[in-house]
C-alpha cells in the first residue's frame, strides 16, 4: 500500500493496521463508473475523507480480478485533488 509521504507498506496486517490508525469519515461522488468483462473490472468515483477539520477530495480507481469463485482487488489507487 502505498501512501503520500509514507514509506510503502506491505503485508495484510500491515495495511489494516495502518487503515485503522488513519481513519476518517469517507464519503463517495454520487456517481460511479464500473465495467467490467468476463473476469476483470473496474470502478472508478469521486471522494472526500474527513478527519478532523482536514478535508482530503479526489479520485480513485479500482481494478478487480475474478480469482476462482471470488472477486479480488488487485489495484486500488485513490489520487488527491490539489
Amino acid at each position: 500500500m502505498l501512501r503520500d509521504g509514507e514509506f510503502p507498506i506491505t503485508g495484510r496486517k500491515n495495511a489494516l493496521a495502518s487503515a485503522k490508525k488513519n481513519q476518517g469519515a469517507i464519503r463517495f461522488g454520487k456517481r460511479t463508473n464500473f465495467f467490467s468483462t468476463a473476469d476483470l473490472a473496474y470502478t472508478s468515483n469521486s471522494y472526500e475523507i474527513i478527519r478532523g477539520s482536514k478535508t482530503e477530495k479526489g479520485n480513485f480507481v479500482q481494478v478487480w480480478k475474478l480469482r476462482g469463485a471470488m472477486w479480488q482487488i488487485v489495484l486500488d489507487v485513490f489520487s488527491p485533488v490539489r
